[in-house]
């Protein structure tokens, strides 16, 4: 619970500071994302639309299916907005 309250306050540090200015968040090796990080990647991607954030992912292709799934997720989100 800890972890995922520190992971959702860099969420909100994202989100306020790109009010500031335009920001570059880059995860790497998401091939190895666990579910609180992924938990918050989500969100933090359900939030771009009205943020001034670049969202970088890369994952090994052949493990890309978190990278994937969130993209995918997300381009639907909007598509329904």
């Amino acid at each position: 619970m800890r972890r995922l309250r520190t992971l959702d306050a860099l969420r909100q540090l994202f989100l306020r500071e790109s009010q500031i200015q335009p920001l570059l968040v880059v995860f790497e090796d998401l091939h190895w994302i666990d579910a609180e990080t992924q938990h918050v990647l989500d969100r933090l991607v359900e939030s771009l639309p009205a943020a001034r954030i670049l969202l970088l992912v890369k994952a090994r292709p052949a493990r890309a299916g978190a990278c994937e799934r969130t993209a995918g997720d997300a381009a639907r989100r909007r598509r329904r907005a």
